[in-house]
């Protein structure tokens, strides 16, 4: 049935194990035990690759995730346990999740169509025995720091686990038609290359709302999908306004379509009593290069407080700031950085006097590793008390060949303003 929805959704891979699951007699040092190849509950073989980490099928999964976008993961498997449901779902996880995951939309949908299907990521999952928590892509796609013997902390959106049986898998129309409509196509590019551009801060909530606009500035059409993710790395869910979903629509991404030398914005705003949410956006677009900017408000009711307009960031390796930090008016210098990719980076702060000597290198532990998706956002005296006074500059450096993208804003005595950010630099070297 793989290659049925495989076909049936356009999907973008499609990877199937070369071996039975019990081929290998050596046994797994992975998480987990079954009942598959031997009688009594015994460690998965190192031939289940759903079990094991060290072959290809698992180095393959981990190279997808470094797509733009990247992509949801449906890990399909089958049971003939008369006592479970036809369908069990999970995004690799027990953890609750909203009725909005992809995970439970897609319960959702089957259950639409009279297909007795459960989510462990709801209430009725603590009865549910095949949640898929031991799974090794599951935990990569779920930013497991070691996939084959951590269970990940929490679901990505990036993953479901699907056990099925026999009467779903010789029949999968309704699972087809379900995903259809559970998980829309995902934004792919079939000729040219994806350009890819970044907001690193999105604030959404507590008086705070952020506008996305972009321009498209040649004459072809050009499709792109904005996606927003969270300070931990995961799927940011948002009520939208002006994409070409339904309006406020939850949802954290949003497709978009610009006319030759036209123009797309799409807005968030929370409730003013709401939790601020913050995190970052990307925008991937097919062939044409788009730009533009992001656009944040602060609110005191229906009074405007404040307005900062921040054109978009590139992935860069290194980037230097003016710093402008005095504690006795009230005005502090801070930054707010992601990581766009699917490996750990480390940055280290190199904080330079206005003479141009080098003050001090911060390798502060938040950033050393900075995890695939997530984003910090502080000021410069958060990482460094003592330069909470302090007139110079800083240049952010990433090792090796890693990229990061980062934004700039000084707030002076509760107000904001944007300070521009300088792709590249080199810091002075240690006297």
């Amino acid at each position: 049935m793989g290659w049925r929805l495989f076909q049936e959704l356009s999907a973008r891979g499609l990877f199937l194990s070369g071996t039975h699951r019990c081929a290998s007699s050596q046994r797994s040092p992975c998480s987990g035990t079954t009942t598959a190849c031997d009688a009594a509950a015994s460690p998965y073989r190192i031939s289940d690759v759903a079990h094991f980490d060290l072959n290809f099928f698992q180095t393959a999964h981990q190279a997808t995730l470094g797509l733009a976008p990247p992509p949801l993961v449906i890990s399909v498997h089958g049971y003939s346990y008369a006592a479970e449901p036809d369908i069990t779902l999970s995004d690799g996880t027990r953890t609750t999740a909203s009725e909005t995951d992809p995970v439970n939309r897609l319960r959702n949908a089957l259950q639409k169509r009279g297909v007795g299907a459960y989510s462990c990521n709801r209430q009725e999952g603590l009865s549910l025995a095949y949640c898929g928590t031991t799974n090794v892509q599951g935990r990569l796609s779920n930013r497991s720091a070691q996939p084959c013997s951590s269970a990940a902390s929490g679901g990505s959106g990036l993953f479901i686990h699907m056990e099925q049986k026999l009467s779903i898998r010789t029949n999968p129309e309704d699972l087809a038609a379900a995903l259809q409509e559970a998980i829309p196509a995902e934004f792919q590019c079939d000729f040219g290359a994806i350009s890819s551009t970044f907001f690193p801060q999105i604030a959404v909530g507590g008086g705070y709302e952020t506008t996305i606009g972009l321009v498209n500035a040649v004459p072809l059409p050009a499709g792109a999908l904005l996606t927003f993710t969270d300070a931990d790395g995961n799927p940011l869910q948002l009520s939208l306004q002006g994409s070409s979903q339904p309006s406020g629509a939850q949802s954290y991404r949003a497709p978009l379509l610009l006319n030759p030398w036209g123009r797309a914005t799409v807005s968030a705003a929370g409730a003013a009593a709401a939790p601020v949410k913050r995190g970052w956006a990307r925008v991937d677009a097919c062939a044409v290069p788009l730009h533009g900017v992001a656009t944040y408000r602060s609110m005191d009711g229906a009074k405007l407080k404040d307005i900062i307009g921040v054109l978009d960031s590139p992935q860069v390796q290194a980037a230097t700031m003016l710093v402008d930090s005095d504690d006795t008016n009230a005005r502090y210098t801070g930054f707010a950085v992601a990581n766009p990719g699917s490996s750990d980076i480390t940055i280290s702060l190199h904080v330079v006097r206005a003479d141009g000597t080098l003050d001090r290198i911060l390798t502060p532990p938040e950033l050393n590793p900075l995890k695939p998706g997530v984003q910090i956002a502080k000021f410069l005296h958060e990482f460094d008390p003592a330069l909470i006074q302090f007139q110079g500059s800083l240049v952010m450096t990433a090792t090796g060949d890693q990229y990061f993208v980062v934004m700039a804003l000084v707030e002076h005595q509760g107000q904001y303003t944007a300070v521009p950010v300088i792709s590249g630099g080199s810091p002075p070297q240690q006297p």
